[in-house]
């Protein structure tokens, strides 16, 4: 007979949420535990993954390799040791040219105090036309006879990204005669002035756009007043030099060569010919000794049937010509070939990988040990490369790379170890994968 007054007691629901946590928890706990018991069954699982680590990390660190590449150098130009020349440009005091220069050599072949006279020059050649090069106005015909006066800037900074230039120093006259100006920007590096870019303007202010310079930066501005055609006035002097600094624009780094970009060389640009020896006229072989000097402050020495190529630098009010000669670094730039490859066989690795746990036949591994090699190889020609370039930089006279004083950066480091695991990791897998694999595998067709 039942009693209503009995009392059962009734067992309390287990919370959802932990009864959720407890289900996934022994997931977790039998696929790690189904992970490592797999490898009791598959002895190729391990060579399997260690293949496969290749193709992830070539790829998830294509970051570094990126900016490691772009500083390996194949070769340079350096001076050669003791090839020093000593000049002394002194300008025609006849000329009404400002850039008709004689040179004396202070020696060349034995030869003392060669005077050099300029035969040729193209005030209108590209790189020395004097409208949109950094040199001081110089009359072009016998009609111009007054000078432009010399202009001067002042730099007003309109916004983040351009900078207003105002043009004074000029009369109401001299205003009228004028085609337009030229404005040159140069970047300051180590206190000196570099030629960087150039525009125009007509009239009024000029806005020169700064999104190609770089943030941080100093620079300094000149103008100089073109004359117009057909005028009695030619172009003015380069105006006094306005500094300014870009302080949040620039939308990416300078990559000039300084060197080259130098313009302080462009008023010397022409063809010379020997006029004197040691104050006496030239006899011999250095009579015909020819000196071509271009805009960049390249000189070219012709002389005996032999070219020598050389560089201009500058040494006290002189100047100094240094022979130059180009060593090889590489017999070409591989580098970036070599990542493309080493990438492409690192995801090819990951196919592999799969056929290697699967089928475990010699077949697999002969495919494996290939991608290997050519892995190992390009990784070991790829680290070279870093290494050559930049035993390159250690050297006094050796390599210059814009700032760039050796290659191992933090981008650099991280590259050449990512290119070593990758080499690492698949010659383990190819050594595991030739020990373990089934020797017994026939191929039964179906």
């Amino acid at each position: 007979m039942n009693n209503p007054n009995r009392y059962e007691e009734v067992p309390q629901k287990e919370n959802k949420f932990a009864k959720g946590l407890k289900a996934f928890g022994r997931y977790l706990k039998f696929v790690f535990v189904d992970f490592f018991n797999s490898f009791k069954y598959n002895n190729m699982k391990l060579a399997a993954i260690l293949f496969a680590l290749p193709g992830i990390l070539l790829g998830f660190f294509m970051f570094a390799h990126v900016p490691t590449i772009r500083h390996v150098t194949v070769s340079y130009v350096r001076s050669v040791e003791g090839s020093n020349v000593s000049i002394v440009p002194t300008l025609n005091a006849d000329s009404t040219d400002p850039t008709d220069f004689k040179l004396t050599l202070g020696e060349y072949d034995g030869y003392k105090n060669i005077v050099l006279v300029k035969d040729s020059y193209d005030t209108e050649a590209e790189g020395f036309n004097q409208d949109t090069t950094p040199i001081d106005g110089f009359a072009k015909s016998d009609n111009q006879t007054t000078q432009l006066s010399q202009p001067e800037a002042t730099l007003t900074q309109l916004d983040k990204d351009s900078y207003g230039i105002s043009i004074s120093g000029l009369d109401d006259t001299e205003k009228t005669n004028v085609k337009y100006y030229s404005v040159f920007i140069y970047e300051v590096v180590d206190e000196h002035n570099y030629f960087f870019t150039y525009s125009t303007y007509s009239e009024g202010q000029a806005n020169v756009n700064i999104t190609r310079l770089t943030a941080g930066t100093s620079y300094t501005v000149a103008v100089k007043a073109i004359a117009a055609d057909n005028s009695v006035y030619y172009s003015s002097k380069l105006s006094e030099n306005s500094a300014f600094v870009v302080e949040t624009s620039g939308s990416s780094a300078s990559s000039q060569d300084y060197d080259e970009a130098n313009s302080k060389y462009i008023k010397y640009q022409g063809e010379y010919s020997v006029d004197t020896v040691n104050g006496a006229a030239a006899t011999g072989d250095i009579k015909d000794l020819k000196l071509v000097v271009k805009a960049n402050g390249d000189v070219v020495y012709t002389y005996a049937g032999n070219t020598v190529n050389a560089r201009l630098t500058t040494a006290g009010e002189g100047l100094v010509s240094n022979a130059q000669e180009t060593v090889n670094i590489l017999p070409f730039d591989f580098s970036a070939i070599a990542i493309f490859v080493l990438t492409l066989f690192g995801f090819l690795n990951v196919f592999l990988s799969l056929e290697l746990s699967k089928k475990k036949n010699l077949g697999s591994v002969i495919k494996a040990a290939l991608t290997t090699v050519v892995i190992v190889g390009l990784g070991a020609l790829y680290i070279y490369a870093i290494i050559a370039t930049d035993n390159a930089l250690q050297l006094e006279n050796g390599l210059k790379l814009g700032g760039v004083t050796t290659m191992f950066d933090t981008n650099c480091i991280i590259s050449i170890v990512t290119v070593s695991a990758a080499a690492f990791f698949s010659l383990a897998g190819l050594i595991l994968a030739f020990i373990n694999y089934d020797r017994t595998y026939e191929k039964v067709d179906r």
